[in-house]
């Protein structure tokens, strides 16, 4: 099973350099379970827009909330 996350703030490319495009509160991401290769810290979480699909990048923890359905 994929885990789904919902944005409780705003994640802008301003901010974090490594951020594809900005990502605002309240929308659906899944969390990304292949191979990261290292590039994702402990302060973040593996992310796609798509359940089991690439690309992946990593989103801060905290801006991130578990949706229980």
């Amino acid at each position: 099973m994929v885990r789904k996350y919902i944005l409780i703030k705003d994640v802008l490319g301003k901010d974090y350099s490594w951020v594809p495009r900005d990502f605002l509160k309240g929308e659906i991401v899944y969390e990304y379970s292949g191979a990261t290769y290292g590039c994702i810290s402990a302060h973040g979480i593996a992310i796609t827009k798509k359940p089991r699909k690439e690309p992946f990048f990593e989103l801060p923890r905290d801006s991130l909330e578990l949706v229980v359905d």
